[in-house]
């Protein structure tokens, strides 16, 4: 597997143009899982973490919109500004911590009234 370890979104989109079948990835969790049950087959990655264009957040209060770039940490979205402003996202980053497959597993596996307390 070819990794390239993009630091800009110029270098990202090039590395895609060279490389068309690339898969792009921000952690991996989600991908890797799906390699390691042979799920899924992967000759290149194009690894975004170190853009820093995409770890990036900004609210327009005159349009009263907020933009999250791809590369914003969970931990970032769950605490003040950000969280204040998108109430919503605090919750859902907890969420998607697990991977769908282990959240499809956990709870396939767990009786609801576990999940509840946790």
């Amino acid at each position: 597997m070819t990794v390239i370890n993009a630091v800009s979104l110029r270098e990202a989109m090039q590395a895609l143009r060279d490389h068309p079948g690339a898969r792009l990835v921000q952690g991996g969790t989600d991908l890797m899982v799906e390699v390691n049950f042979n799920r899924a087959a992967v000759d290149d990655v194009v690894a975004l973490r170190q853009v820093n264009e995409l770890r990036r957040w900004h609210a327009d209060e005159d349009m009263g919109t907020v933009r999250v770039g791809a590369g914003v940490p969970y931990a970032e979205m769950e605490r003040a500004p950000l969280c204040d402003l998108v109430p919503a996202l605090a919750p859902g980053c907890t969420h998607r911590r697990f991977t769908p497959d282990s959240r499809r597993g956990f709870t396939r596996r767990q009786p609801r009234h576990v999940l509840a307390r946790r």
